[in-house]
């Protein structure tokens, strides 16, 4: 499904084997946003997730059963509020809701992956060596914290470079979104590189044009602070 990002920024339902899978949209976010969080969650992470509330060790019959499973039976007969949340998000984005009859086992992976890609959402990296897994966490975190854009400066800056109302915006998809703001900026630093080469030689001319991955790790997923921005922005 790989080639189907190519058509992301149209916005439009994308088909697949069982039918056409529709974009949420940034208005309707603030109804999705814990979902489409607990959709990120792979099985690895799940088994991390559970296994921090197990200190006394009451919760090894559940994590065992777990790493028996994979994450389709998981979800589908193991955590109830899992089987929930992506029943509401499949329902969502189903055009045809006869079509959720023939999500199974075979095509869950892809059609979750799909999804994930569709709203620009990377599952979390989950590191096998405790001493790595806590670097990880650590080199995210502190990631994070550099990052000085969040969802409400991004949509702001979309807004004033490009001349969208809000409520324009609140019609765009994530993937859009990301992808107007993340040119806007490579455009931004193109005009300030070329003004700087005037005065100085060995100042490189960066390409506007470039590629924009928005799928590198630990990029552009909705994160919980970008959860409440959305809420904030369009929950109203």
């Amino acid at each position: 499904m790989n080639e189907l990002k190519d058509f992301f920024f149209l916005g439009k339902p994308i088909q697949t084997e069982i039918g056409e899978i529709d974009f949420i949209r940034l208005k309707d976010y603030p109804l999705y946003t814990k979902e489409l969080s607990m959709l990120r969650m792979n099985k690895k992470s799940l088994i991390k997730e559970y296994s921090r509330f197990n200190e006394d060790g009451s919760l090894d019959p559940f994590i065992i059963e777990m790493k028996k499973r994979d994450l389709y039976e998981i979800v589908h007969s193991v955590l109830p509020d899992f089987h929930e949340a992506y029943f509401k998000v499949f329902s969502k984005v189903m055009i045809n809701k006869d079509s959720l009859s023939l999500i199974g086992k075979h095509n869950f992976p892809r059609l979750r992956k799909l999804i994930l890609d569709m709203h620009c959402i990377t599952e979390d990296k989950v590191v096998d060596n405790d001493e790595l897994q806590e670097f990880h966490d650590i080199s995210k975190s502190l990631k994070q914290q550099d990052s000085q854009s969040d969802l409400k400066d991004i949509v702001s800056c979309v807004a004033a470079f490009n001349g969208y109302t809000y409520e324009e915006i609140s019609e765009m998809t994530m993937y859009q979104l990301y992808l107007s703001f993340y040119r806007m900026a490579e455009v931004m630093n193109y005009n300030t590189t070329t003004l700087f080469a005037t005065v100085s030689p060995d100042v490189k001319v960066s390409d506007w044009s470039s590629h924009i991955n928005l799928y590198k790790e630990e990029s552009y997923h909705l994160s919980t602070k970008d959860a409440k921005n959305i809420e904030q922005l369009f929950g109203g």
